[in-house]
């Protein structure tokens, strides 16, 4: 069974280990907050390199281990589909700033109203 994989396995990555990397992927301000193509590719060759190579070499020596295993493949999984989803938006806003887009549009008038506002983010 997949799921105890990790318990079964002999030898391999610790699961923190794994998770550090990929905050060391994330966490950056050039990748968290200030999005750019190009950097945002990097960022997710390497997350899906830590996907298939990385990941399925997890071990756990117990059962909390298993726990952090488990996470750690989510955790994967999320960190994949915002990269993947962070081109998308062609605004910026809050924390989601674009290099490339660096307007942002506000939703001006009352209820029902279609009115929408650009200006320059910052």
């Amino acid at each position: 069974m997949k799921f105890w994989r990790p318990v079964k396995r002999e030898s391999g990555l610790s699961p923190g280990w794994v998770t550090q990397t990929l905050q060391g992927i994330l966490i950056p301000n050039f990748a968290l907050y200030i999005k750019r193509g190009a950097i945002l590719q990097a960022a997710l060759a390497y997350v899906e390199e830590l996907r298939d190579h990385h990941v399925p070499m997890l071990i756990a020596k117990d059962l909390h281990e298993l726990r952090l295993a488990h996470k750690t493949k989510n955790m994967t999984l999320s960190a994949e589909m915002k990269l993947r989803a962070a081109p998308f938006p062609t605004e910026s806003r809050l924390s989601h700033y674009r290099l490339t887009i660096p307007k942002w549009m506000t939703k001006t008038g009352g209820p029902g109203s279609t009115s929408i506002r650009v200006r320059m983010a910052g």
